[in-house]
């Protein structure tokens, strides 16, 4: 058994080394690390390719989150399937805790990780939704708190794990949530729909430097946003 570890890249090699050396530092079970480029710089590449240990695939131009993620994840053999951004940091025992929540119930397909600020205090400890829209439970607040596993509507992709049989159903990424934004709360309904549970693991916790990799900053994130919000309440209805 081993699992395939899906790093998105744009540009931002220093976020990339970071995330690629914290698993290789802090994961003890089995695992490939397949990094799909999604059109960066040549300088980019060519320091991706300097990197040992990894399988590279390069895109050549921006797929999007949806995209990229698809094309990782076609090209995994693997039991499990672990989508980590790269401007993720793991820590150790996260990938062990999570296949040990995932191999507690055979129903359960994603399991999400406790995702903490670069500061400490948490970030995502799973997804509720108001209405219709997704928010993360547990923003800014101490890391001790939300240490008990629970089953949710939903998991931030930053750090997730998928059992293959989950893709195998025919459940893939929307590549209609360009560049970004949504892709994951999609998925995570049609896993729902099929009948897979998603659970939080709190005990697998990753230091996430939220939104690094996009190139324009908060502001640029506005009309993906905007859009995206659009595109997700009309598959809804």
């Amino acid at each position: 058994m081993h699992v395939d570890i899906v790093i998105l890249s744009l540009d931002k090699f220093d976020f990339t080394k970071q995330c690629i050396e914290s698993v290789k530092e802090h994961t003890t079970f089995p695992h490939h690390i397949i990094v799909v480029d999604n059109g960066s710089s040549q300088e980019t590449v060519d320091k991706l390719r300097g990197i040992d240990g990894i399988k590279l695939i390069l895109n050549g131009v921006n797929k999007g989150c949806a995209g990229g993620r698809n094309i990782g994840s076609e090209a995994c053999n693997g039991e499990y399937v672990v989508h980590l951004d790269n401007d993720a940091k793991v820590t150790k025992g996260w990938l062990e805790e999570m296949i040990k929540m995932a191999e507690s119930d055979d129903k359960v397909g994603i399991v999400g990780c406790k995702l903490l600020y670069p500061d400490g205090t948490i970030q995502h400890a799973g997804v509720v939704f108001k209405g219709l829209l997704p928010f993360h439970i547990g923003v800014r607040l101490p890391k001790e708190f939300y240490s008990e596993p629970r089953e949710c509507k939903a998991v931030t992709f930053a750090c997730a794990l998928i059992k293959r049989e989950v893709f195998d159903n025919g459940v893939w990424f929307d590549e209609r949530y360009y560049p970004f934004l949504f892709e994951d709360m999609d998925y995570c309904f049609q896993a729902l729909e099929k009948g897979w549970k998603i659970m939080y693991c709190p005990d697998a916790i990753v230091y996430h430097y939220e939104h690094a990799t996009f190139k324009n900053g908060r502001l640029g994130r506005v009309y993906p946003r905007n859009r995206n919000v659009m595109q997700y309440l009309n598959k809804i209805f």
